[in-house]
């Protein structure tokens, strides 16, 4: 089943990144997390259609998506798209989702625009006062390529005590306090001293998701509880 939407807006958050809010069609639900392909009236056939994560949460009264600027056709179409302009969405797919025993913490792990799906998830969590403890380690090149980042740190200091903590890991910080360099089992250790206890979501680029697969299995977290997304294309 398909569904026809609207772009209601496009606006420009962090360096180099298109944030579409769609209108939500009303019969369409989907799990935080999930994914749906978008395609554009504009660009009819297969060049017109891409794989998106849903960034905002079920109980968003919009659908969010956010994507890189880029020269192929598909994403100079998306930046030409006036407001109003005609979208189609697949059902909701994917089963990177929260699970419900998480060994009392789950762990995201986003690089770069594996942010998406972890917007959903917690920006969910808040809405439903879940009580589930949240840690995000984010992973970018420097602070105004990291989508999202200000808006989830108010979202942590708003909530703060219960249960969400985000810790940015930037290759170039720029005076901003966050972690330094690239992100690695060492750095998760600082943070959670027994890596075999919690759950952990990485969502990334294919190599960084593998890297660090193997990085926690190394350091001693099981193998059953590593849950995992490979954004690419964005």
């Amino acid at each position: 089943m398909g569904y026809s939407a609207k772009l209601n807006r496009r606006t420009a958050v962090g360096e180099g990144t298109m944030v579409l809010v769609v209108q939500k069609p009303e019969s369409f639900r989907f799990r935080a997390g999930q994914y749906a392909d978008l395609s554009l009236s504009a660009l009819p056939g297969p060049e017109g259609s891409r794989t998106f994560s849903l960034a905002s949460a079920p109980g968003d009264p919009e659908l969010v998506f956010a994507t890189r600027a880029g020269s192929s056709s598909f994403k100079r179409a998306l930046a030409a798209l006036p407001p109003g302009a005609e979208l189609s969405l697949t059902e909701p797919m994917g089963s990177f989702i929260l699970r419900p025993d998480d060994g009392g913490v789950s762990v995201l792990i986003a690089g770069g625009m594996g942010i998406t799906p972890f917007r959903s998830m917690i920006r969910d969590a808040e809405q439903s006062g879940s009580g589930r403890k949240l840690l995000l380690f984010y992973a970018d090149e420097n602070p105004r390529r990291a989508v999202f980042l200000q808006e989830l740190q108010g979202l942590a200091q708003e909530f703060a005590g219960e249960g969400l903590r985000i810790v940015p890991v930037l290759a170039d910080p720029e005076g901003t306090g966050a972690e330094p360099g690239r992100l690695s089992g060492e750095t998760l250790r600082r943070y959670i001293p027994d890596l075999g206890a919690p759950s952990f979501y990485l969502a990334g680029s294919p190599e960084m998701v593998l890297d660090l697969r193997e990085e926690l299995s190394r350091l001693g977290a099981d193998d059953d509880r590593v849950f995992s997304e490979e954004i690419s294309g964005y």
